[in-house]
């Protein structure tokens, strides 16, 4: 039995940075092919495990299969965000939900070959004894977080991110025809944790020599492959080739590399390779997403080529026996070459340009900004900063509910099998929050109005008045603190373990320091040191939580400015430094949108704005014979 792809599906999240921007701060010069180029980003809210269930989500509602009809599910992924709970276990629970639960698979994690084994895995099952006549779902999700590129240090233009599914099937319009495996011992690549970028670097020869290794193993497993199949030019034996890299224009020298190994002009055959990269342009490197990225994008061209055969029956060529030949490689470890044969334009794939054309544009500064976020993968989820604006007829992403106290990762709108949701307590925070403007405000309200009524030349009583307000009310309130610290800080219950230990012996130390400050206004209610504390135990608060947990609640932070503000007043400031420490605490509460903006900002007074080349205008010029974009 035959087996092969019957339906694909690509998602991508919904904003991207233009390569161009990315120039000036790359080690990679830009070539004329990049100027059409961007990449994908993956907003904070969204990580693999949300693509891997959007992109699941979105191709069983497109097809229409019946969830009980899929019978194994293999994920590929190196991004993997837990050691023992597979990707798949998650994916599983959408089917759980529709009374599925008699599915085989796993996830295969290593870098970029991965996608190719986790398909090999179902067409191996396929074909059988063990086949239950179900079909096999494949998918890749994958997040290229890269610290350290293959030449320079920091350099991240070709990271991107995106989400790919198979629908494997018997007698499928594309089926496989060969598959052919090259493994070997290095360390070309290594991720030590989920949470880390990658690491590039050789045993030996620097980082330089990864460039001759890899070239060395796309030339050997290419020869054993032609031995094996007794084939003597590649190059005339296909319609298509994929040739997995990590950015166009490395897909480009690999692929004269191969054809020259073939005896060929890399040139002469470069419009077998242009289609493969059709989305991939607009990505970058996707990981283990990468070969369904390309066999899609040679989907998609096929498809735009068949319309306009429709047209212009210039093109005499049948589809219906295609021949792709694809090339991976993973980890620098293993290399891998997968051939498939039919009718291409017989592939259901969804509307991969509309999901190009509705990406949100980034700036570099956004981009890194998201970088960094991404590395404590275990953090917080943190809404996104772009709006989205995603097309009407698609479902919202699936996005990130919460990562509980014992690391349980939830999603919106999964819910079989997962308990409730952990959410942020904002109804309790605003309560706590409420009771210290209910009690603690009217008693510091009043002696300063009345301080602006009287003679102000006296402010000593109001000023002692103050403190001894504030000593009272924060006495008990540490006192409750230091014993049930969850209780009346419910932030603690929403982070993660290591972000609790480093609040807890924050708020432990800031409770002592409040507590000495208590004692020593009760001792010296009337001591302008005493003032000085108070003030510094406000604005300290509010610092805590911007920077410790990046949250400022607004009933909370309104309460301490208006306690600041009347303090400054008692103590007879100047209207401008009065002004000047409400201008501070708007600063202090919206410190990451003012640092963003202005960092866009600087970004684009310092380089011009790219202009954008639409995928309808690509894939029309590359379907009259036009030449790379």
């Amino acid at each position: 039995m035959n087996s092969g792809i019957h339906h694909l599906q690509v998602y991508l999240p919904g904003r991207c940075v233009a390569k161009k921007d990315a120039v000036p701060f790359s080690q990679y010069p830009l070539t004329q092919g990049d100027a059409a180029e961007s990449l994908t980003v993956l907003p904070r809210d969204e990580d693999v495990i949300s693509m891997a269930l959007t992109v699941v989500r979105d191709l069983m509602q497109r097809t229409g299969i019946a969830w009980d009809s899929i019978g194994m599910i293999q994920v590929g992924t190196s991004t993997n965000v837990d050691r023992t709970k597979p990707i798949q276990s998650y994916i599983c629970a959408m089917f759980n939900e529709h009374g599925v639960y008699d599915i085989i698979g796993g996830d295969n994690t290593f870098a970029c070959n991965a996608g190719m084994n986790a398909l090999m895995h179902v067409a191996s099952w396929m074909g059988s004894p063990l086949w239950n006549g179900k079909l096999g779902l494949v998918v890749t999700a994958d997040f290229s977080h890269t610290a350290t590129a293959i030449r320079y240090p920091y350099d991240r233009v070709w990271n991107g991110a995106a989400a790919c599914a198979a629908v494997i099937a018997p007698n499928a319009a594309l089926t496989i025809d060969t598959y052919e495996s090259r493994t070997c011992h290095n360390f070309t690549s290594i991720r030590p944790a989920s949470a880390a970028p990658y690491r590039s670097y050789p045993d030996a020869g620097g980082p330089e020599s990864f460039e001759r290794f890899y070239e060395r193993e796309l030339g050997q497993i290419v020869q054993s492959w032609k031995e094996k199949h007794h084939v003597s030019r590649i190059a005339d034996a296909f319609d298509y080739f994929a040739i997995h890299d990590i950015t166009p224009s490395r897909v480009r020298k690999s692929f004269k590399t191969v054809m020259e190994a073939d005896g060929a002009e890399g040139g002469d055959y470069l419009e077998k390779l242009l289609p493969s990269l059709s989305f991939f342009q607009h990505t970058q490197h996707t990981g283990v997403s990468n070969v369904l990225l390309y066999l899609a994008g040679i989907v998609a061209t096929e498809s735009c080529r068949g319309s306009s055969d429709s047209r212009d029956s210039s093109d005499s060529r049948d589809s219906r026996d295609s021949r792709v030949f694809c090339l991976g490689e993973g980890s620098g470890f293993q290399t891998s070459i997968l051939t498939l044969r039919g009718d291409i334009r017989g592939v259901s794939l969804n509307n991969v340009r509309h999901l190009l054309e509705k990406s949100v544009p980034l700036t570099w500064w956004e981009y890194h900004d998201l970088c960094e976020a991404h590395l404590d993968l275990y953090g917080r989820p943190r809404p996104s900063t772009a709006k989205s604006r995603l097309a009407t007829e698609s479902l919202a992403p699936v996005r990130i509910a919460s990562v509980d106290e014992t690391l349980k990762r939830r999603y919106e709108g999964l819910t079989a099998d997962s308990g409730d949701t952990v959410k942020w307590p904002r109804a309790r925070f605003n309560l706590i929050a409420g009771t210290l403007l209910i009690f603690d405000v009217p008693l510091l309200i009043g002696p300063v109005i009345y301080l602006w009524q009287c003679d102000t030349s006296q402010p000593a009583g109001w000023n002692e008045a103050l403190n001894l307000v504030s000593a009272a009310s924060t006495l008990i309130w540490r006192s409750l603190a230091l014993l049930s610290p969850n209780t009346l800080y419910p932030e603690l219950a929403f982070t993660t373990p290591f972000v609790q230990q480093r609040y807890r012996l924050n708020l432990r130390s800031f409770s002592f320091f409040a507590a000495v400050v208590c004692v020593w206004t009760l001792v010296h209610p009337a001591d302008r040191m005493a003032t000085a504390l108070w003030i510094s135990y406000f604005v300290f608060r509010q610092l805590n939580l911007a920077v410790t947990l990046h949250r400022i609640e607004p009933l909370l932070f309104a309460h301490d400015a208006i306690v600041v503000i009347c303090y400054l007043v008692a103590i007879q400031a100047g209207i401008g430094f009065i002004v000047a420490a409400m201008a501070g605490s708007l600063l202090i509460g919206n410190w990451r949108s003012i640092a963003r903006t202005t960092l866009s900002w600087i970004s684009w007074t310092t380089r011009c704005r790219p202009s954008g080349i639409s995928m309808g205008e690509t894939m029309a010029h590359r379907s009259e014979g036009g030449g790379q974009s």
